[in-house]
């Protein structure tokens, strides 16, 4: 995680400052597949792809902007 750590972070206050949310913010989760070698991959096995970085994501309701975004991964 750490060669892409920065310019993860870097894109997600540039979302913060770019928009300001309503009062109604949902989380989700989000597979986002990815087939190259790394030790934090998830298997969520519900879904269509299985593999891949698992993010959970705050995002507006109305919106559906993006605000804050954490990567999850499995020790």
């Amino acid at each position: 995680m750490a060669p892409i750590k920065d310019v993860f972070e870097s894109l997600i206050s540039r979302f913060q400052m770019a928009y300001t949310s309503n009062e109604r913010i949902t989380t989700d989760e989000q597979l986002v597949v990815f087939r190259g070698k790394y030790a934090f991959y998830v298997f969520i096995k519900s879904k269509p792809e299985k593999y891949g970085i698992k993010l959970w994501v705050a995002e507006d309701a109305k919106n559906f902007c993006l605000q804050h975004a954490s990567i999850h991964w499995q020790e």
